[in-house]
């Protein structure tokens, strides 16, 4: 079985690398200001769906999205 974790990251970090058999994807959020934390929460959720979406399209079966 394979596991995909998509998480957030920062300028330093990998985009995708592999940790003990785990691909972790790690995303910088937007480069919008947001006016608080759920707006900045929002725009990352956004971030990381767009990022999924063809990802879970590319792999042939999921059991779990959490």
């Amino acid at each position: 079985d394979e596991v995909h974790l998509i998480t957030v990251g920062d300028a330093q970090s990998k985009e995708h690398e592999n940790v003990n058999g785990v691909n972790v994807y790690r995303l910088q959020p937007y480069n919008l200001s947001a006016p608080d934390f759920l707006t900045w929460i929002l725009q990352l959720n956004l971030r990381m769906v767009e990022y999924a979406v063809p990802l879970v399209n590319s792999l042939a079966e999921i059991d779990l999205i959490h």
